[in-house]
């Protein structure tokens, strides 16, 4: 009898350890994690926007040493008539802040959406490969599913 107890309370005490480990594996999180620089450099359309947001950065500052030099001008010519000189910088000044704020509001705008679309793409390919939590490669000690290849590919090849 006392055998047949001890087999009874053996049995009990491995299925309480498998329950507890198969259900500490049910809520287990598995976690994946990702080199943004990499995402950035091997992303097509971050790559066209940063190469654009450059063009148009050295636009603006081209424009900036336009309106510079034409302020410098008018002083030369005007000498003897400063106000024409100070409308002239006011003008000037006036269309550089406008130029410059629709540059910021586009570039951000536009960095934005490629933002969210690597955002989105990092919670698709994650639950696609079984992954609930990812994190910044630097944030790794050892461990973790490298999700970086992957979401480049999908990234470049979504239209």
């Amino acid at each position: 009898m006392l055998n047949a107890l001890s087999r009874r309370m053996s049995c009990v005490a491995l299925a309480l350890v498998l329950l507890g480990s198969a259900s500490g594996q049910a809520f287990a999180d598995v976690v994946g994690y990702v080199n943004y620089d990499q995402i950035r450099n091997g992303y097509e359309k971050a790559q066209k926007l940063i190469g654009e947001i450059k063009v148009k950065d050295a636009g603006l500052r081209k424009n900036q040493a336009d309106y510079v030099k034409q302020i410098e001008d008018s002083r030369a010519l005007n000498s003897k008539n400063p106000i024409a000189t100070k409308n002239l910088e006011q003008q000037l000044e006036t269309k550089l802040q406008g130029e410059i704020k629709a540059f910021q509001d586009w570039s951000n705008t536009s960095l934005k959406s490629v933002d969210d679309t690597v955002t989105a793409t990092i919670k698709k390919v994650a639950q696609q490969k079984g992954v609930t939590v990812v994190i910044d490669q630097q944030s790794i000690v050892t461990g973790g599913t490298d999700l970086t290849p992957e979401i480049v590919r999908v990234l470049n090849s979504t239209p």
